[in-house]
């Protein structure tokens, strides 16, 4: 059962250290066992300067999350991306990263590259990125639990 969220009813909202156990949640669902966040590493990483939440809500219901950071010298990072199995393919996960991408923090200070490692399996994800801009940067083998490799993304022409 999902936790009691504050966001509004339907769009992208962002949030902070007190929806960590709703992150979690959502994270539980999206993700397989082996690569789940709990409630308190949300919590930990929301609290560090630069690192933001977000959450994607429809009719009230909670729908996906990004969770994002950005860091000195004009970098930024995707941590991770989901949206439950239920709403997919109805553009969450675009809605997600449209809204960090033309948030003030990604404006000024100018970030001028964003990397994210998503799996070679995750086809649709890579389609996804590919359509934002996102371009491979490298791969990480059998980085993910499942012995599958991470492909390293970049996004550079923000705008």
């Amino acid at each position: 059962m999902m936790p009691e969220h504050e966001a509004g009813p339907t769009g992208v909202h962002e949030t902070g250290p007190s929806s960590a156990e709703l992150l979690a949640c959502l994270h539980a669902e999206i993700f397989p066992p082996a690569e789940r966040w709990q409630a308190q590493a949300f919590r930990e990483m929301l609290a560090v300067a630069g690192t933001q939440g977000w959450i994607s809500l429809v009719d009230g219901e909670p729908t996906g999350l990004l969770l994002t950071r950005l860091l000195p010298g004009g970098e930024g990072e995707i941590l991770t991306l989901g949206v439950r199995p239920a709403f997919r393919r109805r553009g969450q996960a675009s809605s997600l990263l449209q809204a960090f991408l033309v948030c003030p923090a990604v404006e000024a200070p100018k970030t001028e590259k964003i990397f994210l490692e998503v799996s070679v399996n995750n086809r649709a994800a890579l389609a996804l990125y590919g359509q934002l801009g996102f371009r491979q940067a490298g791969l990480r083998q059998a980085y993910y639990p499942d012995g599958s490799d991470a492909c390293v993304m970049c996004l550079e022409e923000l705008s």
